[in-house]
């Protein structure tokens, strides 16, 4: 049975109560004949619509009684009708109410069904499904469901441990906009329903604002993708160029790798992948990761709706010469665990005249420490070549063991992104991509 409007219903009617007259004979055959599949629709606070089916669709007959649920008596009321549906009205607001329904099997009546039970429209009740979204550091919306017997609705606020309420009164519906809040603050949201006769009691809610301003993308990356040769490169930051955070990439969206200070992995997936790789110390080890799960078949995913609180450069300050030695090293270790073979024969010769063209712009910026951070971390690389390689055949035997398809390449962009950073010129992720 189906059912609306704050009632309950048997979920196994039975279409008749008497089994001697469930049974009729047409043509010396045995049939059934009986109502069925009550259901109550267009409720409101004085009327119904009541639907049913019948086993045989040519008997017009029914007898329908109702009553309040704990009365003794029933109002009986005759219907001639195919369409096997009655508007009920002349019903009392907020009130129980049981239903059956008798059908005439022309040689005798099938007996009432069991009792549906359903309750109008019309109670005076608090509001409820009361939800705050679009939440942000100074708003919030509130919302929930309007009451059918309500002339208006009242509201009030105030931050979670004060005292005064700030109140709003005649409002047409349960939805507001608040503004003008304060920064990482908790509220209490009520709600009330005025009505004809009486006012309810409040129904409360509590939020907090959003504690943080991202004004730029540095550490609000909305994700990380790769270009063709090995570098890095985020949503909203490319290098140095950090934009704005009008909330252009506030979707959710796959990419190439998770940021290590806001990522979260399954346990298993995390395990059966040997986790993070503990020769990098810091910088692109989440990168490293990533990349293999990526080769395994499997997707990262971004979800800005998400807060996370990263006191960026608690590690290395931004300016730190070994911050630039750990992420060229890095990255080289990064390419050669997880690139092809065959690209890596001509990306690897490549990649260090690029290197080598980084320390001439840092030598003109009189960056010396820059310069021997870079020749440092390639000389780290050059005895360990070997080493690295062994490495990248034990990954290669775990990534075949837990693959669960084909490598996603979504996040990897088949072009330079330093060609197009420092020759073409363009400098956000959107014109970039």
């Amino acid at each position: 049975s189906s059912w609306l409007g704050g009632g309950t219903a048997s979920t196994s009617l039975q279409p008749w109560l008497d089994p001697s007259n469930s049974v009729a004979t047409f043509d010396g055959n045995a049939f059934r004949c009986g109502a069925e599949n009550i259901a109550i629709t267009a409720i409101i606070d004085t009327s119904v619509i009541v639907n049913w089916d019948a086993f045989i669709d040519t008997i017009t007959d029914f007898t329908l009684r109702y009553r309040e649920v704990g009365a003794s008596s029933w109002t009986n009321i005759s219907i001639s009708d195919t369409n096997l549906v009655y508007g009920l009205g002349g019903l009392i607001a907020c009130t129980d109410y049981e239903i059956q329904i008798d059908m005439n099997c022309d040689t005798a009546w099938s007996g009432f069904t069991s009792s549906f039970v359903f309750k109008t429209d019309g109670c005076c009740d608090s509001p409820g499904n009361i939800m705050v979204t679009n939440i942000t550091n100074s708003t919030a919306t509130i919302e929930g469901t309007s009451i059918f017997a309500a002339l208006s609705y009242d509201m009030r606020y105030r931050k979670l441990g004060t005292a005064n309420w700030t109140i709003i009164n005649n409002l047409t519906n349960v939805y507001y906009n608040l503004t003008g809040l304060s920064v990482c603050t908790g509220y209490e949201v009520e709600w009330r329903t005025v009505c004809a006769a009486m006012t309810t009691s409040w129904n409360s809610v509590s939020f907090s604002t959003n504690c943080v301003t991202c004004n730029s993308l540095s550490y609000c990356t909305a994700g990380g993708w790769m270009d063709s040769l090995g570098y890095p490169f985020c949503r909203g930051r490319v290098f140095m160029e950090l934009e704005k955070d009008n909330g252009q990439y506030d979707d959710n969206a796959e990419v190439f790798w998770s940021t290590g200070a806001a990522m979260f992995i399954r346990a298993e997936l995390y395990n059966n992948f040997e986790g993070l790789d503990d020769s990098y110390f810091a910088h692109m080890e989440e990168i490293d990761l990533c990349w293999r799960l990526k080769r395994a078949g499997y997707r990262h995913m971004v979800v800005p709706q998400s807060v996370v609180y990263h006191v960026g450069g608690g590690t290395l300050p931004p300016t730190s010469p070994r911050k630039v030695y750990l992420n060229f090293r890095n990255n080289l270790m990064t390419l050669l665990k997880n690139e092809s073979k065959r690209k890596l024969f001509w990306l690897i010769p490549l990649r260090l005249v690029l290197d080598g063209v980084a320390g001439v712009r840092f030598l003109t910026e009189g960056k010396f420490k820059e310069i021997w951070a870079i020749v440092r971390a390639h000389f780290y690389i050059y005895p360990r070549f070997f080493h690295i390689m062994k490495q990248r055949k034990y990954y290669k035997k775990i990534i075949q063991k837990h693959s669960i398809g084909e490598p996603t390449t979504t996040g990897f962009l088949k072009k330079s992104i330093v060609w197009e950073y420092f020759v073409k010129g363009k400098k956000t992720f959107t014109d970039i991509v």
